[in-house]
């Protein structure tokens, strides 16, 4: 991948992604905990921000993970699972789906 698409789709809902630098993230995400995050699902937009400053490879990665909050909110497990469990079941999904992609490759 050479670059990021400019929007996703989860559950059917078109995600606009926005490729921001870590300096922007931080103006516009003052409360966001890392102090340069690789990404961010903003819920209340509904947009994917991905931090431009760290290699496509990682970018694509986060994106993953990223797709994998935005399923959580769609179907509402944001609202009863603990932030700590969701970060390692998107965690889990993001790795999935890069093995399924790899394979797709490697099967074509």
């Amino acid at each position: 991948m050479k670059k990021l698409p400019k929007s996703v789709t989860v559950f059917g809902r078109i995600i606009p992604i926005h490729n921001l630098s870590s300096d922007k993230i931080k103006e516009l995400y003052p409360d966001f905990q890392q102090a340069a995050p690789l990404g961010l699902w903003d819920s209340s937009r509904r947009v994917i921000i991905i931090n431009k400053d760290f290699p496509v490879i990682d970018q694509a990665y986060t994106l993953k993970h990223e797709m994998g909050h935005a399923m959580m909110t769609f179907i509402g497990l944001d609202l009863i699972i603990d932030p700590s469990l969701q970060e390692i079941l998107v965690q889990s999904m993001a790795t999935l789906m890069e093995d399924v992609l790899n394979q797709a490759r490697i099967l074509k």
